[in-house]
């Protein structure tokens, strides 16, 4: 599982402009400095924001992190979900290497968007989430949270 997700990253790197990836690439790594060094995180008000843990065998267990239910319209969302083990892998992240979502709260056919990772060691595991988004005002937002199992 671990390869098919790193072989689909570096397609999508090796497949975009060099500078964009670059430009992308910086942002990604901007948001994971902001999630390690922040301490501002909120209980989250205008949308669900759920994390789970599903054991895929003995060595690998599978994280879901699931945005829906939203209250208010959100534009430009940009997500990303970090945590506190040592990995390899890339995190999971949306709208920042692809195209943004937009999410209405009357949206018959976006409801929300899921993010999986995967990870060996899922004792005393902290996730931290960025979600960052323009209101029905087109007024920048950014989420702090963080869950810990």
């Amino acid at each position: 599982m671990k390869k098919i997700i790193m072989i689909i990253a570096i397609l999508i790197i090796v497949g975009c402009d060099n500078n964009k990836v670059t430009n992308e690439y910086k942002i990604y790594e901007k948001y994971i400095d902001e999630l390690e060094n922040t301490t501002n995180f909120i209980e989250q008000n205008n949308y669900d924001l759920e994390i789970e843990i599903e054991q895929i065998n003995e060595k690998e267990s599978m994280y879901v992190l699931t945005l829906d239910n939203v209250k208010t319209d959100m534009y430009e969302i940009e997500v990303i979900v970090i945590h506190n083990k040592n990995t390899e892998d890339i995190y999971p992240s949306s709208g920042i290497f692809e195209e943004k979502i937009d999410i209405s709260k009357n949206d018959e056919e976006v409801k929300g968007i899921q993010l999986i990772g995967f990870i060996e060691n899922t004792e005393n595991i902290e996730f931290k989430t960025l979600i960052k988004y323009k209101d029905s005002n087109g007024e920048s937002k950014k989420d702090y949270y963080i869950k810990q199992f």
